[in-house]
């Protein structure tokens, strides 16, 4: 495992490694002591391990999963009817307090507009 390393003008230890699947990973750990610059760079490598060996998945909100469907499905014809039936579903989920933050964060991702907060997580 490679060690993180300083950058010049940079008060944050780096990583620098291969991935199991043989992709080249780099970026800033966000520390500034090396030994937390390490477990970064540890739980980085474990979650592409997991990954690559594992076939683990990163969880995703019920947000992000309604928007995924609906980006895929904008080219076709009953587009509004099946955003309606989302909102049936993101919004049943969440009392009768109206559309769903949810819904919202769905609709946001699609539009590129909204990080809202999670609100459910799926596999």
């Amino acid at each position: 495992m490679p060690e993180p390393y300083r950058r010049p003008n940079s008060p944050y230890w780096w990583y620098d490694m291969t991935l199991p699947d043989g992709t080249r990973k780099r970026g800033s750990t966000k520390r500034t002591v090396k030994s937390e610059a390490r477990a970064v760079m540890d739980a980085i490598y474990r979650k592409a391990l997991d990954r690559y060996q594992l076939g683990v998945r990163d969880e995703i909100t019920l947000g992000e999963a309604v928007a995924r469907y609906l980006a895929g499905c904008r080219s076709q014809a009953n587009y509004k009817n099946l955003v309606g039936r989302c909102r049936k579903l993101t919004g049943g989920l969440h009392g009768r307090w109206g559309m769903c933050v949810a819904y919202h964060e769905a609709l946001g991702a699609i539009h590129g507009q909204y990080r809202g907060a999670e609100t459910a997580t799926a596999k």
